[in-house]
């Protein structure tokens, strides 16, 4: 049986800085200690972390936002893709006798 380990605010809050500028799984590993006990620190110290362009959202607030503006981006990509191939069907059925 694994022992329980206990950390103390300082350390959590230096973790959660490192994975910031290294990547969650590196700092997890550097560290000796488990990724997703790095991403709930994540959780909670980056919704108290003061926002640096002065607007106060929360990291879930801006998640959820990204979540969809990235499922926006991926509806106009279809739409695009869409369109592109019926102007490809136009021009032929168009120009078809033409060359």
């Amino acid at each position: 049986m694994t022992r329980r380990s206990s950390y103390n605010e300082e350390f959590k809050r230096n973790t959660v800085n490192l994975s910031e500028e290294h990547g969650v799984k590196t700092a997890a590993k550097q560290l000796g200690v488990s990724a997703s006990c790095l991403y709930s620190w994540r959780r909670i110290y980056l919704d108290i972390k003061a926002p640096t362009d002065g607007e106060t959202r929360s990291y879930a607030e801006i998640l959820k936002e990204s979540r969809a503006l990235k499922k926006e981006v991926s509806i106009l990509n279809n739409v695009v893709s869409t369109l592109k191939k019926t102007a490809a069907i136009l021009s032929q059925s168009y120009f078809g006798g033409m060359k």
